[in-house]
C-alpha cells in the first residue's frame, strides 16, 4: 500500500486501523489541499461522486481504481483531516 502511496505522491505514513483501513493524518488545510490536488489530478483514479459529499463544514470525497479505495476527510470545523486507504 505505501508502495502505491508512494506512486501517487503521498509519502506521508499512517497506521491500520483493526478494520484494515490505512489512516493517514494530515497536518491542516494545507496539507489536505495537497493531497486532493494530486489524487484529482491522477488519470488512474476514479472520483466516486455517489460516494462523495462536500458540505460548508466538512468534506469526504472518495477516489477508487482496481485496488484500493481513497477517502479524503475533513472537519473543517474542528480543524481535523485525513486520508483512509483501503484495499478493494
Amino acid at each position: 500500500m505505501e508502495e502505491f502511496l508512494k506512486k501517487l505522491g503521498i509519502y506521508k505514513s499512517g497506521e491500520f486501523t483493526d478494520d484494515g483501513n490505512y489512516v493517514i493524518e494530515l497536518q491542516d488545510d494545507d496539507e489536505y489541499a495537497k493531497i486532493y490536488s494530486l489524487l484529482d489530478k491522477n488519470n488512474n483514479l476514479t472520483e466516486n461522486e455517489d460516494a462523495s459529499q462536500l458540505t460548508q463544514d466538512n468534506a469526504s470525497i472518495q477516489y477508487f481504481n482496481d485496488d484500493y479505495t481513497l477517502t479524503l476527510l475533513s472537519d473543517y470545523e474542528s480543524e481535523q483531516y485525513a486520508l483512509i486507504v483501503r484495499e478493494n
